[in-house]
This record gives C-alpha cells, structure tokens and sequence, in this order.
C-alpha cells in the first residue's frame, strides 16, 4: 500500500510557524506555551518526512534517472536520483547511480562524495566500491584506488573486473614512478589524505625515507619489512615518492 502524498497546507505549515514561533520565544522566553508548539512543529515536519517516503516511488524515480542516463541527460538524472533518496533515505543504490552521473558530468569531488557515501551505507556493495576506485583512478589517486579494489577482491575472491583493474593502477604507479617526471597537482591532492600524512608524520618513516634520500640503495633494504614496504608502496601509488 503506498503512503499518502502530504497536502500543500501540511508542507506549508513547518515555514508558516516558523516565524510565529520566535516571536513566541521572544515573549515567553521558553514558556511552556512555546516549548508545546515547537515540539508540535517538529512532529508535523517529521510526519510529512514519513509521509513522503515511498519506496515504491523511490524505485520509480530512480529507473527514470536510468533512462535519462542513457539518453546522456546526465543533470535531469541527477535530479532523479535525488528524488529517489528524498524517498527513500535508507538505500544506497541511487548513491550509486547519482556519482556516476557526477563522474560524465565532470564534477568529481561530488562523485567521490556520493561513492563514499554509497559504501558507508552498505560496505557490502561491491558495485559501489567499482564505482569509487574507478574514480580515484582518473584522479590519479592510485593509493586510493588500489585500496578500493582490494576491498571488492576481499568480497569477491574471483571478481575478473577488481583484478584486472588492479594490474592497470599498478602499471599506472609504475609508469609514474620511473617517468622522472613530478605531478605537482596529485602530490597537493596526497597530501591532504589523512593517511599519507599518518605515514610521513611517523618518526621512523621520516628517518627511513631521510636515510633512502642519501642512500637510495638502502631502498632495497628496507623493503623486506613487510610493514614498512607496505608504507613505502602507500607513498610511491600516492606519488609523494619515486624509487628507482
């Protein structure tokens, strides 16, 4: 059975109390005459919430968003994902949907965004992680990336897209570390990760990559420290290192 769409007047009533309301709160100074509107205030705002919700109509909108991504009408598929959460907050898919929409239309942060929010809400979905890592990969976040499609190999052992992908971003790293060449705008993007900053922050990391720096033979050496390789490896896919 669906829920019934709320009339014009329950929709308009939260913004016609809302002034109404403070000059209350200014008069009584939290009477409990106030108190007693604005809990009525909240209950209709968030019955009109409840009454909106619809999943079958969520799944209506969000097909329609299909459609119109098909079609490469990408902001119209926005806004049909968006209707699809409005209606039902509790599904992750039009998440999903709405980053890759994010993605053709060049707004990438908004894609990580929705991406990140989408496996938040169901870490399960490996569809969602693709979707992520794809994302970090244009953006040359290798690190990200690789650490993406190692959490959908985790979930799926056998997922041919996850493993071939992955071989992709690490020839990706490799092409990057050997070129000589800096990418000043990826080492800007790094360095604002949380966890490069971890790693480069760490005193022992800092007297390793000062001893490499003066020393670039004792890379190999301590590579054999399965921790401290893995650190290593962190920076050089992040491209705040080159080893040659």
């Amino acid at each position: 059975m669906r829920a019934a769409e709320p009339s014009a007047h329950s929709r308009t009533l939260p913004r016609a109390c809302d002034g109404l309301l403070a000059r209350l709160a200014e008069l009584s100074h939290g009477s409990p005459s106030a108190a007693s509107l604005q809990h009525f205030v909240s209950f209709t705002s968030q019955t009109d919430e409840e009454a909106y919700c619809s999943p079958e109509k969520a799944e209506e909108a969000r097909q329609k968003g299909n459609e119109l991504f098909k079609a490469g009408s990408y902001a119209a598929a926005v806004e049909m994902y968006t209707e699809a959460m409005k209606r039902n907050p509790k599904d992750h898919v039009p998440y999903s949907n709405r980053a890759a929409c994010y993605q053709k239309l060049m707004e990438w942060q908004l894609a990580i965004k929705d991406a990140d929010r989408c496996v938040e809400m169901d870490p399960m979905f490996v569809k969602g992680w693709s979707r992520k890592a794809g994302i970090h990969f244009f953006l040359k976040e290798y690190h990200k990336a690789l650490d993406a499609y190692d959490h959908i190999l985790k979930l799926d052992p056998n997922n041919e897209e996850a493993k071939s992908m992955t071989e992709q971003v690490l020839a990706a790293v490799n092409s990057a570390n050997h070129s000589g060449e800096i990418d000043h705008e990826r080492q800007a993007r790094a360095m604002q990760d949380p966890e490069i900053l971890a790693i480069l922050g760490d005193p022992q990391m800092r007297s390793i990559l000062g001893e490499m720096q003066s020393d670039p033979k004792k890379a190999k050496a301590v590579m054999n420290d399965p921790s401290i390789s893995a650190k290593l490896q962190k920076l050089i896919a992040a491209g705040v290192l080159q080893v040659r």
